[in-house]
C-alpha cells in the first residue's frame, strides 16, 4: 500500500481494524511522492487532506509511508482499502472506486506483476463504470490514473535515502481534487490551506476538523513540500497540537 495520510494513523473505525487486520506496519518504508494538500474536504469543516499531483516536479515530492499487505490477492486488498478509505465503519460493497475517487495500481518496471494479475486488475477496472477517469485538478495537469487500466500516473518511488523500493507493485487511494470556493480547479496556496483549518479550530474545536490532520501526518512523517510553509502560518495563528 502507498498511504498519504489519515489511513496510516487514524483511529475511527473501521481503519485501525484494517490496518492490525491486512498490513504489515512493521516493515514499512518512507517514500517519496508527488503529494500536497489539494483536497477541500466537506466531512472535515472545508479544510484540506491530501492528493496526489503528478505536477510537481521532483524537488517538491513530498513522503508517504508504503506498507506491505499480507496477502498475494490483488483484489481482495484494493476492495479492503477502499472500504477503509470511503466506507468509514459500513459494510464494504466490494466497490475500488466512488465519485470520491479510487484505488489505483501502481507497477515496479523493473519487477513486473505476472500478467494474469495484470490482466484480472484490468478486468476489475471495467466493472468501475469509469469512476478512475479525470482524477485531476485543472487541463494543465494529467490524469492521475489511466482510465482503461487503473494504473498510477506517477513515477515508481524511491526511499527517502534514494533507494529503489524493490517491490512488485503498490495500491493507492488517489482521491479527487478539489481546490478553494469559487476556485476549486487550482490548488489552494499554503495561506489558504492554513486559514481552513484556523478557521475549523475557532469553529469547532472539538470536531475532529481540525489542524490535527496536519500534525499527525507530521508526526508519522508524512509531508509535503509546503509544510514548513503551513507549520509557520499556523503557529502564527495559534493553532497547534490538540
Amino acid at each position: 500500500m502507498l498511504i498519504i495520510g489519515s489511513l496510516y494513523w487514524d483511529s475511527a473505525p473501521p481503519r485501525p481494524r484494517w490496518r492490525a487486520e491486512r498490513l504489515d506496519c512493521m516493515h514499512r518504508e518512507h517514500v517519496r511522492v508527488p503529494i500536497r494538500y489539494g483536497r477541500r474536504s466537506t466531512k472535515r469543516g472545508d479544510t484540506y487532506t491530501m492528493v496526489i499531483s503528478p505536477q510537481l516536479g521532483a524537488y517538491e515530492y513530498g513522503t508517504a509511508i508504503a506498507v506491505p499487505y499480507w496477502t498475494r490477492n490483488l483484489i481482495e486488498e484494493a476492495e479492503k482499502l477502499w472500504a477503509a478509505e470511503d466506507n468509514r465503519g459500513r459494510r464494504p460493497e466490494g466497490r475500488i472506486s466512488t465519485d470520491l475517487g479510487c484505488v489505483a495500481l501502481l507497477e515496479n518496471p523493473d519487477h513486473r506483476l505476472p500478467d494474469r494479475m495484470r490482466e484480472e486488475w484490468k478486468e476489475r477496472i471495467v466493472r468501475e463504470e469509469g469512476y478512475h477517469g479525470s482524477v485531476r485538478m485543472n487541463g494543465e495537469e494529467r490524469d492521475v490514473v489511466d482510465p482503461r487500466s487503473g494504473l498510477l500516473a506517477i513515477d515508481w518511488p524511491r526511499t527517502v535515502t534514494g533507494s529503489r523500493l524493490e517491490w512488485s507493485a503498490l495500491l493507492a487511494t488517489v482521491t479527487r481534487p478539489r481546490g478553494p470556493e469559487g476556485s476549486p480547479r487550482r490548488y489552494p496556496l499554503p495561506e489558504e490551506i492554513a486559514d481552513a483549518w484556523g478557521n475549523a479550530e475557532d469553529s469547532e474545536p472539538d470536531s475532529g476538523r481540525t489542524a490535527d490532520y496536519f500534525w499527525k501526518n507530521r508526526e508519522h512523517g508524512i509531508t509535503t513540500h509546503q509544510d514548513p510553509e503551513i507549520e509557520a502560518l499556523l503557529r502564527k495563528l495559534g493553532v497547534t497540537t490538540q
